[in-house]
This record gives C-alpha cells, sequence and structure tokens, in this order.
C-alpha cells in the first residue's frame, strides 16, 4: 500500500456526459501515476491549513455508461490549534509535522517573524529561544571582547537578561491583548443559542500560536463550557421534537373510541419517533404501545366476527370444522 499525502486543496471537480476532455488536478493525475507505477493500492489525504468545509473530496467524471471517480478524506490542521500540548506529548511523528505546519501557517508571509528572536512565539518557548541566545551569544561576545583585550562596561549576561525579560513581558502582553475581550465568554456562553455557539466555537479553534499556556488553558476551559453548551441546547432541541411528538399520540383512556385506521395509524407513529429514544422514554410508552396493540387486535377480531355472522350456517359448519382440526393439531 502506498500513502499519498497532499499539502494542498483539492476541489471538488466533475465533467459533463457531454464533454470528452476532463480537466484532470495534479493531485489526481499524481495518484494515477502510483497507481501505474508501482501497482499497489494508493491511498490519497489531503491535509488543508484552512478549516474544511467537509470531511471528504471528490473528483469524478461520467461518459455515456462509463463513470470514473476517486473520492479520498481530508484533514484540516485548524482543529488541532488548540490542542498544541497533545500534538507536543505525541509519539506519533505527524504530530511533529503537525505542529511545525502550524507554525508556519501564522507566520505566512513575514520570515523576519520565524527568525529564532519568536515575536509570535509563546512565552513559554520564546524563554526557552531566549535562554539558549542568552548562553551562546553572550559567551561569543565576551570571547571576542577578551580577544580584543576590550573590558566590558556591563555584565553581559545581565545586559542579555534584561532585553530577553523585556521581550518577555512583551510576550505575555501580546497573548493577554488576544485574550482579554474573551475573557467575558465564560458569562456570555451559558446564554448563546446554537447559531451563537457556532460562530464562537469557530473564533476559538483558531486560537493564535503565541498565547501563554496559562491563557491557553482558559480558552480550552471556554472550548469545554462551550461544548456543554451545545450538548445542553441539542439535548433541549431533541426533547422538544419529543414532546411534539408524543403530543400528537393518544392518551391511553381514549384509545377504545378508535377505528382500525387510525389504531394502525397510530402504532406506526409509536414505532416511527422523531429521535432514538432511550431506555427510559422506550419504557413510557410501551403501555401505550401495548394498548394500541391489543386494541388493533380486538378491532381486527371484531371485523372477523362481523364476517362470520354473514356467512351461510353450512360456510360456517365448515369453518367450525378447520378450526377444530387446526385447535387439534396444536
Amino acid at each position: 500500500m502506498i500513502v499519498e499525502l497532499r499539502s494542498t486543496p483539492h476541489a471538488v471537480c466533475s465533467v459533463e456526459e457531454d464533454d470528452c476532455r476532463p480537466s484532470i488536478p495534479g493531485g489526481v493525475a499524481f495518484h494515477c501515476l502510483l497507481l501505474a507505477r508501482y501497482a499497489k493500492p494508493v491511498v490519497r489525504l489531503t491535509v488543508l491549513g484552512e478549516p474544511s468545509l467537509g470531511n471528504h473530496g471528490e473528483f469524478g467524471y461520467a461518459r455515456w455508461v462509463c463513470r470514473m471517480g476517486l473520492r479520498f478524506p481530508l484533514v484540516s490542521l485548524a482543529v488541532y490549534r488548540t490542542r498544541r500540548t497533545d500534538l507536543k506529548s505525541s509519539a506519533n511523528p505527524l504530530a511533529v509535522v503537525t505542529l511545525a505546519h502550524l507554525s508556519a501557517l501564522e507566520t505566512a508571509g513575514s520570515p523576519a517573524v520565524r527568525y529564532l528572536g519568536g515575536r509570535r512565539h509563546a512565552p513559554e518557548r520564546l524563554a526557552e529561544i531566549l535562554d539558549q541566545q542568552i548562553e551562546r551569544q553572550s559567551a561569543a561576545l565576551s570571547e571576542e571582547l577578551a580577544a580584543r583585550e576590550i573590558d566590558p562596561a556591563w555584565d553581559l549576561a545581565s545586559v542579555y537578561r534584561a532585553l530577553g525579560a523585556e521581550r518577555m513581558d512583551a510576550a505575555r502582553r501580546r497573548s493577554a491583548e488576544w485574550l482579554s475581550p474573551r475573557r467575558a465568554l465564560a458569562e456570555k456562553i451559558p446564554t448563546l443559542a446554537l447559531d451563537g455557539c457556532a460562530r464562537i466555537e469557530s473564533e476559538l479553534n483558531v486560537v493564535p500560536g503565541y498565547l501563554s499556556s496559562e491563557d491557553r488553558e482558559v480558552v480550552e476551559q471556554l472550548v469545554e463550557m462551550l461544548a456543554q453548551r451545545i450538548a445542553a441546547l441539542e439535548g433541549d432541541a431533541r426533547r422538544a421534537r419529543i414532546q411534539t411528538w408524543r403530543r400528537g399520540l393518544p392518551a391511553i383512556d381514549e384509545i377504545g373510541t378508535l377505528d382500525k385506521h387510525r389504531t394502525e395509524a397510530f402504532l406506526k407513529d409509536v414505532q416511527n419517533p422523531p429521535e432514538t429514544l432511550l431506555p427510559e422514554e422506550r419504557a413510557e410508552l410501551a403501555p401505550l404501545a401495548e394498548a394500541l396493540n391489543a386494541h388493533y387486535d380486538q378491532t381486527s377480531m371484531d371485523e372477523i366476527m362481523a364476517r362470520i355472522e354473514r356467512l351461510s350456517a353450512e360456510r360456517r359448519q365448515a369453518l367450525f370444522e378447520w378450526l377444530a382440526k387446526r385447535v387439534a393439531s396444536g
């Protein structure tokens, strides 16, 4: 098996039946070349940097009675922006690649930002980089000054540490400035509707990589609150649909007035709820279903008895003998 990883978006593409020259995207052509070259199954995965609108991409065309197509999964790295801690602790080599890709996305178009000065690094990562730089650069400068027999006017390590402290303060301020207007979400989330939750969710799923670990924990708490709010709203909506459906069902004491047709219709309704019922919900409906079944059987029996009454005496005698034999035979 060959695994083909692609890091560029792949648009859905199709060709009408009367078009004899389909335009083949480069990724699909490469997929076909791998298949032809190695004669082994090729697994295609497209990795997107931006949020994806779906879980799969497709290419295909049809000509007369022939249809050709390729359907492959899409993975968006955007969903991992709030899961850097998990990626760092993962033994999966793709986790390192994902971290690198996320960092590259956040500094796209800014080569200077990608320099180890780390103007957009998280404070913890910036501290690691500065510690390495301060030790290396202060030692190198001390050696250079000693070689020139120059006595430094200040302790070079202290100067570097002061500069590093300024950079750290700036990094913490940048992180706090991003989070500050979003702290109020902790009070706002419990009052949001589903559409409001969706907007906030899309925002919290693309947090910048320069957040401090403390601020990132706050974001993770907000994401958890949002997930709980969405679950609660979806649960409320489900219960509302169940209640609306149940209001359309008859009460048990009303079943005796139903004719066979309406009884059968209500039985179908009971057997096809709008949502999958929980065990306790099924238990609550069980007496109603039993009463409907019993009433349906009774109306069917009444109908049968009425038809028997309309038979001639000879036909009723024949039916009685047939039933007697069936009962006797067990």
